[in-house]
């Protein structure tokens, strides 16, 4: 499992880098993440952005606990060289 959450890790990065239509696909997959899955246990990974505000970055699914596993992506995410260099804050929110 830790193998695959250095993958998500890598994924998380990767998207941050992406240009200004990671925005726009992003509120359609959270639209659409909340139209058809409503309190199945599925878990968004969020980061703060400079502003105060949350940004989602990574869904979580398919896990038997998906609040524990999101837990320890995101713990991940805060040991992580960049989100030391840059303070990042993430959180898990339920998807709803």
């Amino acid at each position: 499992m830790l193998r695959e959450l250095h993958l998500a890790i890598l994924t998380i990065f990767g998207l941050a880098a992406c240009d200004g239509t990671h925005d726009s696909r992003t509120k359609k997959l959270v639209a659409a993440v909340d139209e058809k899955a409503p309190n199945d246990g599925h878990q968004w990974l969020e980061i703060e952005n400079l502003f105060g505000e949350w940004e989602k970055v990574t869904l979580v699914f398919g896990y038997v606990d998906n609040p524990a596993a999101c837990q320890e992506l995101a713990a991940l995410a805060r040991e992580s060289t960049i989100a030391n260099r840059s303070g990042a804050r993430y959180r898990c929110v339920p998807a709803q």
